[in-house]
């Protein structure tokens, strides 16, 4: 059998079995509508969904939500990027010092001869 066939087979079978009746209709549309009322209701009534929890605002600074994991790991970063960041700093600073170093003995050689 043909790959076009088969999908024409089908259709055809289900056009005998349910021709005339419009129960299928009536279902497909029942299923849709309640799907459709299901996401409304989970979208804009978020308590209604199961699993969700609301967290209350008894946190030491009002109106702050409490801080998420992300967050955190935001905050860790940031102080592990400052403490390389000072790092970095001060080795470039002692570079810089060694290199004026370096800079002022070749000059004095140069000097010398």
């Amino acid at each position: 059998m043909s790959l076009f066939a088969r999908p024409a087979l089908a259709a055809a079978a289900a056009d005998f079995c349910l021709a005339g009746r419009a129960f299928p209709v009536w279902l497909g549309t029942g299923f849709g509508l309640g799907s459709g009322y299901t996401d409304c209701e989970r979208s804009f009534a978020p308590v209604a969904v199961p699993g969700v929890r609301i967290v209350p605002s008894s946190s030491p600074e009002k109106g702050k939500a409490p801080a998420t994991t992300l967050e955190r790991l935001s905050q860790k970063a940031g102080e592990g990027f400052g403490a390389l960041k000072e790092k970095a700093k001060d080795a470039s600073s002692e570079g810089v010092s060694k290199a004026k170093e370096l800079k002022e003995e070749v000059a004095s050689k140069v000097r010398q001869v």
